[in-house]
């Protein structure tokens, strides 16, 4: 009965992909973040919260007023006005910083936190793309090949592609159209996938969920939806844990 459950959801999933996957909303920092601008207008900072990569500045500017301000971090590690009242950000005052770790970083302003006037950065490290070569046997080759068309990609992409509808099936949707790469083989073979930072959570959470490593991780997603296809795949050992 489950495998019937999960076969009939990858018929379902199949179904869509031929239309492409829906995008995942994953967050990421916002474009040119390295030259990001907040304003201080009235009591407030606008954007309130932003997202930036590891080493990038925030360069907060006062509006045209006399409203004294600071940008002041709550845990010490910046402060445009430390003596703060009475010397405080001014008429079109200037404050930059470059944020060299990843945190969530919260911010107030010296005079009118109490009134609400408060900020937060986040700063997200800089992940590299990952290389993940899996090696098959002249056998697997030919499964994969097998493989394939039910997939709507070829068998270098068979491998890429069952990860992310492994991770689907998991509950996360993938944030990248499947991938269709190199022209199929019936020999022994060695594919190898580029893992971009905005789909390494599709690889990392089949990882982690089945506590493997990233060719291992690939391996048992092919071996899962090789069985899920009926095409005469064996169940892998762990399948009753999806």
């Amino acid at each position: 009965m489950r495998r019937i459950s999960y076969f009939c959801a990858l018929v379902v999933l199949l179904a869509v992909s031929v239309a492409g996957f829906v995008a995942a909303a994953i967050p990421s920092p916002q474009a040119g973040a390295s030259g990001t601008t907040v304003n201080l207008v009235g009591l407030t900072y606008s954007p309130k919260t932003i997202t930036i990569n590891v080493g990038d500045s925030i360069t907060w500017m006062h509006d045209a007023t006399a409203t004294p301000h600071s940008v002041t971090a709550d845990d010490a590690s910046f402060d445009s006005s430390p003596s703060c009242p009475p010397t405080c950000l001014g008429a079109n005052a200037i404050f930059t910083h470059t944020f060299s770790v990843a945190g969530t970083f919260g911010y107030h302003c010296r005079v009118h936190g109490v009134l609400g006037m408060v900020g937060t950065v986040v700063v997200v490290p800089i992940v590299q793309p990952r290389v993940v070569a899996v090696s098959w046997t002249a056998t697997e080759s030919a499964r994969l090949t097998q493989m394939a068309p039910s997939l709507g990609t070829n068998a270098a992409g068979v491998q890429k592609t069952s990860t992310y509808i492994i991770s689907f099936l998991l509950g996360f949707a993938p944030a990248t159209p499947i991938p269709q790469t190199l022209p199929g083989q019936g020999s022994a073979v060695t594919y190898t996938d580029t893992w971009q930072p905005d789909e390494l959570s599709v690889l990392d959470r089949v990882k982690n969920k089945f506590v493997l490593n990233d060719v291992d991780a690939t391996r048992f997603s092919v071996g899962i939806v090789d069985f899920l296809l009926g095409l005469g795949g064996h169940a892998p050992p762990r399948f009753a844990q999806l």
